[in-house]
Protein backbone atom coordinates (compact mmCIF):
# COMPACT_ATOMS: atom_id res chain seq x y z
CA UNK A 1 0.00 0.00 0.00
CA UNK A 2 1.23 3.48 -0.79
CA UNK A 3 0.07 6.88 0.36
CA UNK A 4 1.17 10.05 -1.44
CA UNK A 5 1.22 12.02 1.77
CA UNK A 6 2.99 9.54 4.06
CA UNK A 7 5.05 7.36 1.71
CA UNK A 8 5.53 3.60 1.86
CA UNK A 9 3.46 1.41 4.12
CA UNK A 10 4.78 -0.38 7.18
CA UNK A 11 5.13 -4.10 6.70
CA UNK A 12 3.51 -6.62 9.01
CA UNK A 13 0.78 -4.41 10.48
CA UNK A 14 -2.57 -6.14 10.63
CA UNK A 15 -5.85 -6.04 12.51
CA UNK A 16 -5.09 -9.56 13.79
CA UNK A 17 -2.94 -8.11 16.58
CA UNK A 18 -6.06 -6.55 18.10
CA UNK A 19 -7.41 -8.37 21.14
CA UNK A 20 -10.91 -8.36 19.68
CA UNK A 21 -10.86 -8.15 15.86
CA UNK A 22 -13.33 -5.52 14.66
CA UNK A 23 -13.63 -2.68 12.22
CA UNK A 24 -11.98 -0.28 14.67
CA UNK A 25 -8.80 -2.30 14.86
CA UNK A 26 -8.68 -2.47 11.08
CA UNK A 27 -8.84 1.33 10.99
CA UNK A 28 -5.85 1.74 13.31
CA UNK A 29 -3.90 -0.93 11.42
CA UNK A 30 -4.71 0.78 8.12
CA UNK A 31 -3.51 4.12 9.49
CA UNK A 32 -0.27 2.49 10.61
CA UNK A 33 0.16 0.90 7.18
CA UNK A 34 -0.13 4.34 5.60
CA UNK A 35 2.39 5.77 8.11
CA UNK A 36 -0.17 8.20 9.56
CA UNK A 37 1.60 9.69 12.61
CA UNK A 38 -1.44 10.69 14.73
CA UNK A 39 -4.98 9.33 14.98
CA UNK A 40 -7.36 12.02 16.33
CA UNK A 41 -10.51 10.74 18.01
CA UNK A 42 -13.02 13.56 17.95
CA UNK A 43 -16.57 14.43 16.99
CA UNK A 44 -19.48 13.56 19.19
CA UNK A 45 -18.18 12.09 22.40
CA UNK A 46 -15.42 9.50 21.88
CA UNK A 47 -14.88 9.14 25.63
CA UNK A 48 -18.23 7.36 25.94
CA UNK A 49 -17.10 4.56 23.60
CA UNK A 50 -16.93 1.27 25.54
CA UNK A 51 -13.93 0.14 23.46
CA UNK A 52 -11.98 3.41 23.76
CA UNK A 53 -9.05 2.07 25.78
CA UNK A 54 -8.76 -1.02 23.58
CA UNK A 55 -8.63 1.12 20.44
CA UNK A 56 -6.02 3.44 21.94
CA UNK A 57 -3.93 0.46 23.07
CA UNK A 58 -4.13 -1.12 19.62
CA UNK A 59 -3.19 2.14 17.88
CA UNK A 60 -0.14 2.49 20.13
CA UNK A 61 0.72 -1.17 19.53
CA UNK A 62 0.86 -0.61 15.77
CA UNK A 63 2.86 2.62 16.18
CA UNK A 64 0.21 5.33 15.79
CA UNK A 65 -0.02 8.10 18.40
CA UNK A 66 -3.54 8.96 19.57
CA UNK A 67 -5.02 12.35 20.35
CA UNK A 68 -8.40 12.55 22.07
CA UNK A 69 -10.55 15.66 21.61
CA UNK A 70 -13.98 15.33 23.24
CA UNK A 71 -16.44 17.93 22.05
CA UNK A 72 -19.70 17.09 23.78
CA UNK A 73 -18.86 16.33 27.42
CA UNK A 74 -16.65 18.58 29.56
CA UNK A 75 -13.65 16.71 30.97
CA UNK A 76 -14.55 17.71 34.54
CA UNK A 77 -17.91 15.92 34.33
CA UNK A 78 -16.23 12.86 32.79
CA UNK A 79 -13.79 12.77 35.70
CA UNK A 80 -16.61 13.18 38.25
CA UNK A 81 -19.23 10.88 36.70
CA UNK A 82 -17.38 8.14 34.81
CA UNK A 83 -17.67 4.71 36.50
CA UNK A 84 -14.02 4.04 35.67
CA UNK A 85 -12.75 7.22 37.31
CA UNK A 86 -15.04 6.70 40.31
CA UNK A 87 -13.60 3.24 40.89
CA UNK A 88 -10.04 4.58 40.52
CA UNK A 89 -10.74 7.14 43.27
CA UNK A 90 -12.31 4.53 45.61
CA UNK A 91 -9.36 3.43 47.75
CA UNK A 92 -11.47 0.66 49.34
CA UNK A 93 -11.11 -1.26 46.06
CA UNK A 94 -7.31 -1.27 46.14
CA UNK A 95 -5.74 -4.72 46.36
CA UNK A 96 -2.49 -6.13 47.73
CA UNK A 97 -0.13 -3.83 49.64
CA UNK A 98 -1.99 -0.73 48.46
CA UNK A 99 -5.24 -1.99 49.99
CA UNK A 100 -3.53 -2.42 53.39
CA UNK A 101 -1.38 0.70 53.28
CA UNK A 102 -1.93 3.41 55.88
CA UNK A 103 -1.03 6.03 53.22
CA UNK A 104 -3.55 4.87 50.58
CA UNK A 105 -5.74 7.98 51.01
CA UNK A 106 -2.72 10.20 50.35
CA UNK A 107 -0.74 8.14 47.85
CA UNK A 108 -3.04 5.60 46.20
CA UNK A 109 -0.14 4.21 44.18
CA UNK A 110 0.13 4.49 40.44
CA UNK A 111 -3.05 3.03 38.97
CA UNK A 112 -1.60 3.47 35.47
CA UNK A 113 1.51 1.45 36.32
CA UNK A 114 -0.55 -1.23 38.06
CA UNK A 115 -2.74 -1.52 34.96
CA UNK A 116 0.20 -1.54 32.57
CA UNK A 117 2.14 -4.22 34.44
CA UNK A 118 -0.66 -6.43 35.79
CA UNK A 119 -3.72 -5.71 33.63
CA UNK A 120 -5.69 -4.70 36.76
CA UNK A 121 -5.82 -0.98 37.66
CA UNK A 122 -6.74 -1.82 41.27
CA UNK A 123 -3.77 -4.18 41.81
CA UNK A 124 -0.96 -3.18 44.13
CA UNK A 125 1.61 -0.73 42.83
CA UNK A 126 4.27 -3.10 41.42
CA UNK A 127 7.22 -0.73 41.91
CA UNK A 128 6.41 0.44 45.45
CA UNK A 129 9.07 -0.69 47.92
CA UNK A 130 7.08 0.30 51.02
CA UNK A 131 5.57 -2.55 53.06
CA UNK A 132 2.62 -1.42 55.19
CA UNK A 133 2.72 -2.10 58.94
CA UNK A 134 1.23 -5.51 59.72
CA UNK A 135 1.07 -6.56 56.06
CA UNK A 136 2.16 -10.13 55.47
CA UNK A 137 3.71 -10.62 52.06
CA UNK A 138 2.20 -13.58 50.21
CA UNK A 139 4.67 -16.38 49.57
CA UNK A 140 6.20 -16.37 46.09
CA UNK A 141 4.78 -18.82 43.61
CA UNK A 142 6.69 -22.07 43.90
CA UNK A 143 7.27 -24.18 40.83
CA UNK A 144 6.94 -27.88 41.41
CA UNK A 145 9.34 -30.23 39.70
CA UNK A 146 8.02 -32.31 36.88
CA UNK A 147 9.52 -35.49 35.51
CA UNK A 148 11.26 -33.44 32.84
CA UNK A 149 12.86 -31.14 35.43
CA UNK A 150 14.00 -34.11 37.51
CA UNK A 151 15.52 -35.85 34.50
CA UNK A 152 17.29 -32.69 33.36
CA UNK A 153 18.79 -32.14 36.82
CA UNK A 154 20.17 -35.68 37.08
Amino acid sequence: MYSRRFGRAKAGVSARSCARPMAGCAIESGLAAMNVPVFVLTGGDPIKRPDLFERIAHARHVGVRVSLTPSATPLASIYRDSPLFRSLRDTAQLEGKCGHCEFKEICGGSRARAYALTGDPMAEEPRCSYVPKGYVMPPPAVRTATKLHVLQGA
